[in-house]
């Protein structure tokens, strides 16, 4: 009874927030079919270089988990982008940049965010 007076908000919800993933990775599109420098990805790449290097713990173990976001979305794609939708994280915005600076396509991004929201 609970649970059927709850899936209504919750499927708009998790609707919302997919939304709310596309201006990330439609600037980071945008910017690599312009062929220009696609600040927000470089500055990602230059905070995790910085951080690795300086003396702070947090901000190394930050570096190495954007680091391996990183890495891992651009191994798996759709199911990466499905599995970092699928629980709650700070860092999702910069999968919808890395996805856009990738070329990943629209339905391809926007469809595991979906599903995975």
């Amino acid at each position: 009874a609970i649970v059927t007076k709850a899936m209504l908000p919750a499927i708009l919800w998790g609707c919302g927030t997919a939304v709310g993933e596309i201006p990330p990775y439609a600037l980071s599109l945008a910017a690599r079919n312009a062929r220009i420098a696609n600040s927000q990805f470089d500055e990602i790449e230059e905070e995790i270089r910085g951080a690795e290097n300086s003396g702070n713990f947090l901000m190394k173990i930050k570096a190495k988990l954007e680091s391996w976001m990183v890495g891992f979305l651009q191994k798996n794609g759709f199911l990466g982008v499905l599995l970092m939708a699928s629980w709650p994280n700070a860092f999702f915005d910069l999968c919808g940049i890395c996805c856009g600076h990738f070329g990943m396509s629209f339905w391809k991004f926007f469809g595991a965010t979906l599903i995975g929201k």
